[in-house]
């Protein structure tokens, strides 16, 4: 029943930061997140700190899925564009589609 915030820092800011004490990278996050909302620092009852260190993809399939319907496997995700979650969702989507159009 609580509100929740789930904090996403720039791509350049995270490998900047990469090596950082994880609780002073913690506590940097969470004073900007005060600045930027105005949100009051004793109400927050949990923070956590998670890094992506193999999140972002080198080299992209550049297509928006993989499906080989001959062996019925198919493959979506953010690996396949540009590895934002942005794109998680796009690939998601247009294999759903295209497994619709199939069927």
């Amino acid at each position: 029943s609580s509100p929740s915030l789930v904090i996403h820092s720039s791509n350049e800011w995270a490998e900047a930061h990469l090596e950082d004490d994880l609780e002073q990278v913690k506590e940097t996050l969470l004073q900007e997140v005060v600045k930027m909302t105005s949100l009051d620092e004793e109400m927050v009852s949990h923070c956590s700190l998670h890094r992506w260190r193999y999140a972002k993809v080198v080299e992209p399939a550049n297509q928006p899925y993989l499906l080989d319907t001959q062996l019925q496997l198919a493959s979506c995700g953010d690996w396949c564009r540009d590895g934002r979650v942005e794109a998680a969702f796009h690939s998601a989507k247009q294999l759903a589609l295209q497994l619709n159009e199939l069927s």
